[in-house]
């Protein structure tokens, strides 16, 4: 299967459990990339 880069932003909506769930699976089964040194803008409406 090939492998993909998933952005994940942890401001989602997400409860603590779930959080945390998330959290250490990424912990586990992800890498860091570092930094990427892009701009990020978010609209409030």
């Amino acid at each position: 299967m090939k492998k993909r880069n998933i952005e994940i932003e942890f401001r989602s909506i997400f409860n603590k459990q779930k959080y945390d769930n998330l959290r250490d699976f990424l912990v586990k089964n992800a890498q860091n990339l570092g930094e990427d040194d892009k701009d990020v803008f978010f609209l409030h409406s």
